[in-house]
């Protein structure tokens, strides 16, 4: 599937998660952002308009407060 498969989980999801990462991360952030869905980035690139957080309990409180729970 190649990049297909960074496309199809991006266009499939509520919120992005990058966890550490490297190109393939990269193409996953862009397709999130292309969509204007919130990225939270645990980890991993530094991205303009990226939630970074650096532990795995603020990012589960990111994506909570992201979606409302």
């Amino acid at each position: 599937m190649d990049i297909t498969r960074n496309a199809l989980i991006s266009y499939n999801c509520d919120i992005g998660v990058a966890i550490s990462g490297a190109y393939g991360t990269l193409s996953e952030i862009a397709f999130t952002l292309a969509q204007e869905k919130q990225l939270i980035a645990y980890n991993s690139w530094d991205i303009p308009k990226s939630i970074q957080v650096e532990t795995i309990d603020s990012l589960i409180e990111e994506a909570d407060k992201c979606l409302k729970l």
